[in-house]
């Protein structure tokens, strides 16, 4: 196959001690684009280019770093490089957040939603200019007062890390169970292999509650207690969670009759 330029370049994996630096500096630089924003446009001046365009060009130079970072909380093998990752997720989220909460940018991001109506506009910069209007209207803007956006604003980024922490729990969770080989009949044997095994009882291997574990029991072994066992033990597993996830749906719920709806469900 020709190629009129090079493939695009792999990906660049960012050292654990880079990643929060990073992150602040992508912060700073959002930081610094929506205050020349809001410092250079008003009302009457406000369109697609002066608005929303800088916005866009922002998203497409950082999106790649973000995306890395992001990543590595689930696949990095690194401790360092998980908790780090997820502190500059928790450090850019709560900035999105402070951003949409701001009530200075919804008057122009209300003018400019209003004029491009009745102009065109490529499909992928709508479907931006949407998002975006709707994400502020979510925040209660046209609806609530400052103080009640305030609110939202708390309990969302409290909420956010409850998420993360639930999440967490799940990613690092090494809760499994221990299953002889004969309760493992039917596990192809390079599974076998791969599964902990007990120095002391050569025919017992561990199975964690992963997904990529507990799968393959769910799909390969023969005999039915042995899939039960695991999926019950699975469906029990984190139990702390069931409390964390009692929190979240209720703030949840507190949110959405915040800004106007009956219930989380119908937000």
């Amino acid at each position: 196959m020709d190629y009129s330029s090079l493939p695009q370049p792999l990906p660049r994996l960012i050292p654990a001690d880079q990643i929060l630096p990073i992150m602040k500096r992508i912060v700073g630089q959002y930081q610094t684009v929506r205050e020349n924003i809001i410092e250079s446009v008003d009302v009457q001046k406000a369109n697609f280019d002066n608005l929303i365009q800088p916005l866009i060009d922002i998203d497409n130079e950082t999106q790649g770093d973000i995306a890395i970072i992001a990543m590595l909380r689930y696949s990095s093998p690194d401790p360092a490089s998980r908790q780090a990752s997820e502190e500059a997720c928790a450090l850019v989220n709560e900035d999105q957040a402070a951003f949409t909460a701001r009530p200075d940018f919804w008057p122009l991001l209300k003018a400019v939603k209003e004029a491009c109506q009745e102009i065109s506009l490529h499909f992928e910069a709508r479907k931006y200019l949407d998002k975006l209007f709707l994400e502020f209207k979510q925040f209660g803007h046209g609806t609530l007062q400052p103080v009640q956006i305030h609110e939202y604003l708390e309990r969302r980024n409290y909420i956010d890390g409850m998420r993360r922490k639930y999440n967490q729990r799940i990613r690092e969770d090494a809760g499994g169970l221990w299953f002889s080989l004969d309760e493992l009949a039917g596990v192809k044997k390079h599974d076998l292999d791969r599964f902990g095994k007990d120095p002391e009882k050569h025919d017992m291997r561990f199975v964690r509650f992963s997904a990529a574990d507990s799968l393959v029991v769910y799909r390969n072994a023969s005999k039915s207690a042995t899939r039960k066992r695991m999926y019950v033990g699975n469906v029990n597993n984190l139990s702390q969670n069931a409390k964390l996830f009692e929190k979240i749906v209720v703030e949840r719920d507190l949110n959405a009759r915040l800004v106007g709806y009956e219930s989380h469900a119908t937000y």
